[in-house]
């Protein structure tokens, strides 16, 4: 069974293992620039992470943000165009996102920004706009491979 929580300081250590040997962690998933981020805006982290027993199976930033105009909002980290809710699998992807929603709901935010990319299902009620494109490329296979996996990604101009 999938329990998902808050990080907290015992779960510290595995988090940082964890987002160190997931393939789609990238910097902003580091509690560092977490931390940056919440203490320039005045922001509350938020950090879920997903247990399996005692095995961190999940991690999933967010951050409260209140401002005048937009009132109270939980995100997947402002300043960051794209950070995927880190899972081992769809079941652990699913908890994180419906956790992230409930989470939401409890703090009195008006809504939850998970900037993740198409996500394959969304919980009830769930809507899903794009803003953003968020393009992926290789950058081991020099200046000429990375040019061309660049114009293969974006999309043709209409």
């Amino acid at each position: 069974m999938i329990r998902v929580a808050a990080l907290d300081d015992a779960a510290g250590s595995a988090y940082d293992a964890f987002v160190e040997a997931h393939p789609l962690a990238s910097v902003f998933h580091s509690p560092g620039w977490l931390e940056n981020v919440c203490r320039a805006l005045r922001a509350e982290p938020q950090t879920l992470v997903a247990w399996h027993g005692a095995e961190l199976v999940g991690a999933l930033p967010l951050v409260r943000l209140v401002s005048p105009l937009r009132g109270a909002r939980l995100l997947s980290l402002p300043f960051c165009r794209y950070l995927p809710p880190l899972a081992t699998d769809d079941a652990v992807l699913t908890a994180l996102v419906a956790a992230s929603v409930a989470l939401g709901e409890r703090l009195g935010c008006r809504f939850v920004e998970l900037r993740t990319g198409p996500l394959a299902s969304l919980p009830a009620g769930g809507e899903s706009r794009c803003f953003f494109d968020t393009w992926s490329v290789d950058l081991t296979g020099g200046e000429q491979a990375c040019w061309k996996g660049l114009h293969s990604a974006a999309p043709a101009a209409r």
